[in-house]
């Protein structure tokens, strides 16, 4: 399911209450009319379209933790935490436009805590900034691969909800991405 509000006139669409195999139109960045959400999304890496072991997603049960208490001594609320099957996902609530503006801040946003805290067997997937990306239906199996007793199927669920919701600020999601270095826009250093 997508994180962000849906514009009202998408729900229009023939597959709006049905399952599709190949829909004509799926929602776009152009469907969302604000963002929601901010996801992180935490997974151990390993082969493609293979799950989890159960040490891998014990790593990155390790590295989403470290995220979580980082993010929570610099300011940002309690997220909620969700269990993806293979990984796990922190998720901020935000009220923000659904802008170019917001996209960059997102990504920017992702790229530093994948360069601040991703390790040789774990990754926060940076790939997930743009406004309709799509996130694990908590309370769905995560069939990544085949059920095996090393690699097994699991359920996707939410793990701890805070007591209140509160709204992430645009100041705090910069002040993670300007960790991130930016390539120089212009010689500063021609009148040397």
């Amino acid at each position: 399911f997508t994180l962000n509000a849906i514009n009202d006139a998408c729900k229009d669409r023939s597959q709006s209450n049905m399952i599709q195999e190949s829909p004509k139109s799926t929602t776009s960045d152009q469907d969302i009319i604000q963002r929601d959400w901010v996801l992180i999304d935490i997974d151990p890496k390993r082969p493609s379209d293979t799950n989890a072991t159960d040490e891998e997603k014990k790593l990155s049960l390790e590295v989403a933790r470290k995220v979580y208490r980082y993010l929570e001594s610099i300011g940002f609320p309690k997220a909620v935490v969700a269990d993806s099957g293979n990984g796990y996902h922190l998720l901020y609530k935000t009220e923000l436009p659904n802008t170019e503006k917001t996209k960059i801040l997102v990504q920017e946003f992702l790229q530093s805590l994948s360069t601040l805290f991703d390790t040789e067997s774990v990754s926060i997937d940076t790939s997930v900034f743009n406004a309709a990306r799509i996130c694990k239906l908590y309370g769905t199996s995560s069939r990544k691969g085949t059920d095996s007793f090393e690699r097994p199927q699991r359920e996707s669920c939410i793990v701890t909800i805070p007591d209140k919701i509160h709204i992430t600020s645009e100041e705090l999601l910069k002040r993670v991405a300007d960790f991130l270095p930016k390539p120089e826009t212009e010689n500063r250093y021609n009148n040397y």
